[in-house]
Protein backbone atom coordinates (compact mmCIF):
# COMPACT_ATOMS: atom_id res chain seq x y z
CA UNK A 1 0.00 0.00 0.00
CA UNK A 2 2.80 2.24 1.09
CA UNK A 3 4.95 1.62 -2.23
CA UNK A 4 1.34 2.49 -4.21
CA UNK A 5 1.22 5.33 -2.50
CA UNK A 6 4.43 6.35 -3.01
CA UNK A 7 3.79 5.42 -7.09
CA UNK A 8 0.99 7.75 -7.20
CA UNK A 9 2.72 10.40 -5.88
CA UNK A 10 5.45 10.12 -8.09
CA UNK A 11 3.07 10.79 -10.72
CA UNK A 12 1.60 13.87 -9.52
CA UNK A 13 5.27 15.29 -9.31
CA UNK A 14 5.62 14.17 -12.71
CA UNK A 15 2.09 15.48 -14.08
CA UNK A 16 2.49 18.94 -12.41
CA UNK A 17 6.37 19.38 -14.04
CA UNK A 18 4.97 18.75 -17.23
CA UNK A 19 1.85 21.19 -16.54
CA UNK A 20 4.61 24.17 -15.76
CA UNK A 21 6.81 23.20 -18.94
CA UNK A 22 3.81 23.22 -21.33
CA UNK A 23 2.55 26.65 -19.76
CA UNK A 24 5.81 27.86 -20.03
CA UNK A 25 6.82 26.50 -23.59
CA UNK A 26 3.63 25.88 -24.92
CA UNK A 27 3.20 22.02 -25.76
CA UNK A 28 0.51 22.03 -27.74
CA UNK A 29 -2.19 19.90 -27.81
CA UNK A 30 -0.35 16.52 -28.55
CA UNK A 31 1.05 15.69 -25.71
CA UNK A 32 4.37 17.94 -25.49
CA UNK A 33 5.18 17.56 -29.18
CA UNK A 34 5.66 20.31 -31.84
CA UNK A 35 3.56 19.50 -34.96
CA UNK A 36 5.74 18.50 -38.28
CA UNK A 37 3.91 21.35 -40.02
CA UNK A 38 1.87 23.94 -39.61
CA UNK A 39 -2.35 23.53 -40.60
CA UNK A 40 -3.24 27.23 -40.95
CA UNK A 41 -1.77 30.39 -41.74
CA UNK A 42 -0.12 32.63 -38.64
CA UNK A 43 0.01 35.97 -37.84
CA UNK A 44 2.75 37.02 -35.46
CA UNK A 45 3.33 40.49 -34.21
CA UNK A 46 6.40 41.90 -32.03
CA UNK A 47 8.56 44.23 -31.20
CA UNK A 48 12.59 43.95 -30.99
CA UNK A 49 15.18 45.08 -28.55
CA UNK A 50 18.16 44.00 -27.23
CA UNK A 51 20.02 45.00 -23.67
CA UNK A 52 20.65 48.12 -25.14
CA UNK A 53 17.01 49.17 -26.05
CA UNK A 54 15.24 48.93 -28.87
CA UNK A 55 16.38 48.14 -32.36
CA UNK A 56 15.01 49.84 -34.88
CA UNK A 57 17.18 49.17 -37.54
CA UNK A 58 17.67 45.57 -38.42
CA UNK A 59 17.42 42.41 -40.85
CA UNK A 60 14.61 40.42 -39.86
CA UNK A 61 15.04 36.95 -40.95
CA UNK A 62 12.57 34.04 -40.33
CA UNK A 63 13.24 30.53 -40.67
CA UNK A 64 11.68 26.73 -40.59
CA UNK A 65 12.54 23.72 -38.73
CA UNK A 66 15.01 22.75 -41.80
CA UNK A 67 16.68 26.38 -41.42
CA UNK A 68 14.95 27.50 -44.81
CA UNK A 69 14.40 31.44 -45.20
CA UNK A 70 10.53 31.60 -45.03
CA UNK A 71 10.89 35.51 -45.08
CA UNK A 72 13.22 37.92 -44.48
CA UNK A 73 13.05 42.17 -44.71
CA UNK A 74 14.61 45.32 -42.94
CA UNK A 75 13.44 46.70 -39.99
CA UNK A 76 13.82 50.84 -40.63
CA UNK A 77 12.70 53.83 -37.87
CA UNK A 78 10.84 50.69 -35.57
CA UNK A 79 11.18 47.98 -33.92
CA UNK A 80 7.82 46.65 -34.44
CA UNK A 81 6.88 44.14 -37.04
CA UNK A 82 4.26 41.92 -37.97
CA UNK A 83 4.77 38.48 -40.02
CA UNK A 84 2.66 36.09 -42.02
CA UNK A 85 3.89 32.56 -41.75
CA UNK A 86 2.30 30.07 -44.82
CA UNK A 87 0.16 27.55 -43.75
CA UNK A 88 2.42 24.27 -44.08
CA UNK A 89 4.95 25.59 -42.60
CA UNK A 90 7.56 23.27 -40.33
CA UNK A 91 7.97 24.03 -36.73
CA UNK A 92 9.62 25.61 -35.05
CA UNK A 93 10.09 28.61 -36.30
CA UNK A 94 13.08 30.91 -35.44
CA UNK A 95 13.28 35.01 -35.67
CA UNK A 96 16.69 36.51 -35.55
CA UNK A 97 17.03 40.33 -35.86
CA UNK A 98 20.58 41.44 -36.68
CA UNK A 99 21.08 45.11 -36.44
CA UNK A 100 22.55 46.90 -39.03
CA UNK A 101 22.34 50.36 -37.88
CA UNK A 102 26.15 52.12 -37.50
CA UNK A 103 25.04 53.65 -33.91
CA UNK A 104 24.28 50.22 -32.91
CA UNK A 105 25.97 49.29 -29.31
CA UNK A 106 25.85 46.06 -30.32
CA UNK A 107 25.75 44.10 -33.38
CA UNK A 108 25.04 40.88 -31.81
CA UNK A 109 21.65 39.00 -33.63
CA UNK A 110 18.88 38.24 -30.99
CA UNK A 111 16.40 35.41 -31.53
CA UNK A 112 12.95 33.90 -30.71
CA UNK A 113 11.71 30.78 -31.15
CA UNK A 114 7.59 29.94 -32.17
CA UNK A 115 6.73 26.41 -31.87
CA UNK A 116 3.19 26.21 -33.39
CA UNK A 117 0.90 28.16 -35.77
CA UNK A 118 -1.39 29.93 -32.89
CA UNK A 119 1.17 31.93 -31.84
CA UNK A 120 0.03 35.99 -32.68
CA UNK A 121 2.87 37.83 -30.01
CA UNK A 122 6.36 36.99 -30.23
CA UNK A 123 8.56 39.79 -29.00
CA UNK A 124 12.66 39.27 -29.94
CA UNK A 125 14.24 40.07 -27.07
CA UNK A 126 17.80 39.40 -24.93
CA UNK A 127 15.78 37.12 -22.69
CA UNK A 128 14.71 34.70 -25.66
CA UNK A 129 17.95 34.89 -27.28
CA UNK A 130 19.16 32.84 -23.97
CA UNK A 131 16.41 30.63 -24.36
CA UNK A 132 17.09 29.76 -28.06
CA UNK A 133 20.55 29.11 -27.68
CA UNK A 134 20.47 27.32 -24.26
CA UNK A 135 17.76 25.10 -26.27
CA UNK A 136 20.39 24.47 -28.89
CA UNK A 137 22.75 23.83 -26.68
CA UNK A 138 20.96 21.33 -24.86
CA UNK A 139 20.14 19.26 -28.57
CA UNK A 140 17.59 21.13 -30.31
CA UNK A 141 14.86 23.48 -30.19
CA UNK A 142 12.45 20.47 -29.44
CA UNK A 143 9.28 20.86 -26.86
CA UNK A 144 11.47 19.59 -23.83
CA UNK A 145 14.66 21.57 -24.31
CA UNK A 146 12.63 24.69 -25.05
CA UNK A 147 11.29 24.11 -21.75
CA UNK A 148 13.84 23.40 -19.90
CA UNK A 149 15.64 26.35 -21.05
CA UNK A 150 12.51 29.01 -20.70
CA UNK A 151 12.81 28.08 -16.68
CA UNK A 152 16.67 28.43 -16.69
CA UNK A 153 15.63 31.57 -18.25
CA UNK A 154 13.55 33.00 -15.66
CA UNK A 155 15.91 32.34 -13.02
CA UNK A 156 18.39 33.95 -14.25
CA UNK A 157 15.73 37.08 -14.85
CA UNK A 158 14.78 36.67 -10.71
CA UNK A 159 18.47 36.12 -9.81
CA UNK A 160 19.57 39.54 -11.61
CA UNK A 161 16.89 40.67 -9.28
CA UNK A 162 14.11 41.14 -12.63
CA UNK A 163 10.68 39.89 -11.89
CA UNK A 164 9.68 36.65 -13.93
CA UNK A 165 6.46 38.32 -15.30
CA UNK A 166 8.06 41.46 -16.65
CA UNK A 167 8.42 41.49 -20.53
CA UNK A 168 10.58 39.48 -23.01
CA UNK A 169 8.55 37.81 -25.95
CA UNK A 170 5.08 35.77 -25.98
CA UNK A 171 3.34 33.41 -23.36
CA UNK A 172 1.06 30.88 -23.75
CA UNK A 173 0.52 27.71 -26.30
CA UNK A 174 2.71 28.20 -29.36
CA UNK A 175 5.50 30.77 -28.77
CA UNK A 176 8.81 30.77 -27.01
CA UNK A 177 7.89 33.37 -23.87
CA UNK A 178 8.56 35.99 -21.75
CA UNK A 179 5.84 38.65 -23.74
CA UNK A 180 2.41 38.85 -23.96
CA UNK A 181 0.18 36.67 -26.54
CA UNK A 182 -0.42 32.91 -27.08
CA UNK A 183 2.35 30.85 -26.98
CA UNK A 184 5.66 31.36 -25.20
CA UNK A 185 9.21 31.06 -23.44
CA UNK A 186 10.23 32.87 -20.45
CA UNK A 187 7.41 34.03 -18.79
CA UNK A 188 4.87 36.49 -19.00
CA UNK A 189 3.43 39.90 -19.18
CA UNK A 190 0.50 40.35 -16.54
CA UNK A 191 -1.10 43.21 -18.89
CA UNK A 192 -2.37 42.05 -22.24
CA UNK A 193 -0.83 43.77 -25.16
CA UNK A 194 2.37 45.00 -22.69
CA UNK A 195 5.90 44.23 -23.96
CA UNK A 196 8.88 44.72 -22.01
CA UNK A 197 10.89 47.82 -21.46
CA UNK A 198 15.04 47.51 -22.74
CA UNK A 199 16.21 47.05 -18.69
CA UNK A 200 13.70 44.55 -17.92
CA UNK A 201 14.76 42.09 -20.70
CA UNK A 202 18.61 42.66 -19.60
CA UNK A 203 20.11 39.43 -18.57
CA UNK A 204 22.95 39.14 -15.88
CA UNK A 205 26.35 39.84 -18.06
CA UNK A 206 27.42 36.82 -16.47
CA UNK A 207 24.71 34.28 -18.27
CA UNK A 208 25.77 30.80 -18.94
CA UNK A 209 23.97 28.43 -21.77
CA UNK A 210 21.72 26.34 -19.04
CA UNK A 211 22.83 22.55 -18.36
CA UNK A 212 20.33 19.65 -18.60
Amino acid sequence: MAMQNSKNALHLVKAGALAIACAVAGCGDNGGSIPAASSSEARISGNVSDQTGPINEGRLQVTDKSGSVITSFDLQDSNHFELVIPSGTAYPIVITVTPSSPNAASTAPVKAVVTSDIADRQDVTAVTTIVVDSALALGGLTAENIAKASGGAIGLRQSAGVSAGAGGGGAGPGQSGGGTGRGGHAGHVMSEGGHASSSSATPPPHAEPIQP
